[in-house]
């Protein structure tokens, strides 16, 4: 049986009562069968009170529903049972460092990684789900023109008349509007949009963004958007998301006798041409039904997020086309480009960066016109997006801003930058600082507190290392990742959190430089050149409901 809100609703309650000895560092608790039986049948009497009808037929039932998606938890030979959440937190308050040898039972004298935690579960706001497209396109009508085309965009993007309508959140439409006004205004501005995670910032953005693009799409290429990010995990997640939203689009633009919008990606496993391909250790070998390929390291599947791999055969042919590992979704030649030569001969309508990509290139006269410089004015890029603001702090701030000037003054841009944040005190000084624009041409947009809900729960734990073991913090962190990407939901159709975001210090990044450069040393010397390792660093990402 799927999990439904009632069955949330009874784990926040056993959660709740977990908490009292949680709280306290005891993490051996547990529920017995009988004592979780008792409370399941009491949950279920008072959801007959409420005029609810319950969806499971008895407490058991209920039980079982926790146990096969594996939210509640049994200790192995007993009848006794703990959430996924204590166990998570009995597993990480016990970590321990050891290293292989012949005697895995030296586990229990191995030096402890963890003195002491602290835990807090509290509910997780969201922004309520209310407006609908029709809403929206009547609400922006109201505000600014558009044209009959944008429209059929922006119900194609949010589903209307498919069969996974989805609704917005107010604070979406706000941005929407924001921004397809200061697009008409013809010079430099920016939108600041600050929301939790997992709100809906990004749809926020691409929402008027392909709107705007659309009317502007032809048989001649030219990059409309650069999206900057941090870091290329963070990247290749987002710009799966685009393709989702361009596939959604085709066929709006087709009707309208347009080609697709194209993406790409610029950072280091990008290959500079096919043949760069199968050389490339960013592109191992992959077999899809019975064929030989090479996996994408650059994007995953929009449909299934599964593996795309690029077919040896049109590697051969030089057809840039991607198929997916696990479904029948293909990635054609005309909504995506894999390698530098044809991302130079025929730029993509949405460009993936990074900061230091952007740096790198943009002396380079071959890669200047990628990026709107020696352009005419109508084909400079129309948006920046600058994900995850707040990371642009400190001396690497500064670069990054300098950065920002350089390309403005070569493009001679009047783009709309838009900048995307969970964590910023004062946002619009920030991006107006980091832009080096007015603070009056920037505006933030955020949700406002009226219009947040609770839903499910957040987890927040914080570990700290035990000092007197003789071990390292970055032991500590290095583990405590390893350990969450376990927890986690493998299954990426769950809304149960199946994805970790590691954040360091620049201490802890030339620590793992420095062992990844000897380990790789070692590894190489030892079992050839093919073997490669990562460095891990330190992961703070709380377990999602």
């Amino acid at each position: 049986m799927p999990i439904g809100t009632q069955s949330i609703e009874f784990l926040n309650q056993l959660e709740i009562a977990e908490l009292e000895l949680l709280n306290w560092g005891l993490v051996d608790g547990f529920f017995d069968e009988r004592e979780l039986e008792t409370k399941a049948d009491e949950f279920l009497v008072t959801i007959q009170s409420r005029g609810e009808a319950p969806v499971c037929t008895d407490g058991w039932q209920l039980l079982e529903t926790l146990l096969d998606a594996r939210l509640l938890w049994r200790i192995p030979g007993t009848r006794r049972y703990r959430t996924r959440m204590a166990e998570a937190v009995r597993l990480f308050s016990r970590l321990r460092q050891i290293f292989p040898d012949r005697n895995w039972q030296a586990w229990r004298s191995s030096p402890n990684l963890v003195a002491d935690y602290r835990l807090q579960v509290r509910p997780r706001l969201y922004p309520l789900r209310e407006v609908d497209s029709q809403t929206l396109i009547e609400r922006l009508k109201s505000a600014v023109p558009i044209a009959a085309l944008q429209e059929d965009v922006f119900r194609a993007l949010i589903g209307s008349g498919a069969g996974q309508k989805r609704l917005l959140r107010q604070f979406q439409c706000r941005a929407a509007e924001r921004i397809l006004r200061a697009t008409r205004e013809g010079r430099a501005s920016g939108t600041i949009v600050s929301a939790g995670t997992g709100s809906g910032k990004t749809l926020a953005f691409y929402l008027p963004c392909f709107a705007v693009m659309a009317p502007h799409v032809s048989k001649e290429h030219w990059t409309k958007c650069i999206a900057l990010y941090p870091r290329s995990e963070l990247l290749k997640d987002q710009m799966r998301e685009a393709l989702a939203n361009t596939k959604s689009l085709a066929p709006v633009l087709a009707a309208a006798g347009k080609r697709k919008l194209v993406v790409a990606a610029l950072y280091s496993d990008v290959p500079y041409n096919t043949q760069a391909v199968v050389t490339n250790e960013a592109w191992p070998p992959l077999n899809v039904r019975g064929l030989r390929a090479h996996e994408c390291p650059l994007v995953r599947c929009p449909s299934c997020n599964g593996k795309l791999a690029w077919l040896v055969k049109d590697i051969e042919s030089e057809t840039e086309r991607l198929v997916c590992s696990e479904c029948a979704v293909t990635i054609e030649s005309d909504e995506i480009r894999l390698t530098r030569v044809r991302l130079l001969r025929e730029p993509p309508d949405v460009l993936f960066t990074s900061t230091e990509m952007l740096n790198q290139r943009l002396s380079a006269s071959r890669f200047s016109p990628l990026f709107g410089i020696g352009l005419r004015a109508e084909r400079r890029p129309l948006f920046v997006l600058i994900d995850e603001v707040h990371a642009y702090e400190g001396t690497h701030g500064a670069h990054v801003a300098f950065l920002l000037r350089r390309w403005r003054r070569a493009a001679d841009a009047t783009c709309h930058f838009v900048g995307l944040s969970a964590t910023l005190a004062d946002a619009p000084r920030f991006f107006s600082d980091l832009l080096g624009i007015g603070a009056g041409d920037v505006s933030e947009i955020a949700p406002d507190p009226e219009e947040l809900a609770p839903e499910g729960a957040e987890y927040l734990l914080a570990l700290r290392g035990d000092p007197a073991s003789g071990t390292s913090l970055l032991s500590t962190s290095i583990q405590s990742l390893m350990l969450l990407r376990r927890i986690l939901e493998r299954d990426y159709r769950t809304d149960l959190g199946n994805r970790v975001f590691s954040f360091t210090d620049n201490l802890d990044v030339v620590i793992c430089l420095v062992s990844s450069s000897i380990a790789t040393v070692i590894r190489q010397r030892y079992h050839g050149p093919r073997s490669h390792c990562c460095a891990p660093t330190r992961a703070s990402f709380p377990l999602k409901k």
